[in-house]
């Protein structure tokens, strides 16, 4: 199967009668300077691994309250440290 991209390239230039086609180069991947242009200077990935219930679950709290992934992991994360007493980082950022 590898085969047959190369032959459909190879038709496609002789039917256009050209004798090579420039490949598209592939961009280089942001550098960390690109990432703290795009406001994540300072800040850190926080992910998990869920089951799609808990998925669609987030996504039906995102379209009720028109707030996007990271405002809703932050008002949840939130109220679980409020709940065992530890400190709110944005209790900190906000005094």
């Amino acid at each position: 199967m590898k085969r047959a991209p190369l032959n459909a390239l190879q038709q496609v230039k002789e039917a256009a009668g050209v004798e090579s086609i420039a490949s598209p180069v592939a961009e280089d991947p942001p550098s960390r300077e690109a990432s703290a242009k795009n406001g994540r200077a300072g800040k850190t990935n926080i992910t998990g691994y869920f089951e799609m219930p808990w998925k669609n679950a987030l996504r039906l709290v995102q379209i009720k309250t028109n707030k996007n992934f990271q405002e809703l992991l932050e008002e949840a994360l939130t109220d679980l440290f409020r709940k065992h007493n530890v400190p709110v980082p944005t209790d900190k950022l906000e005094n």
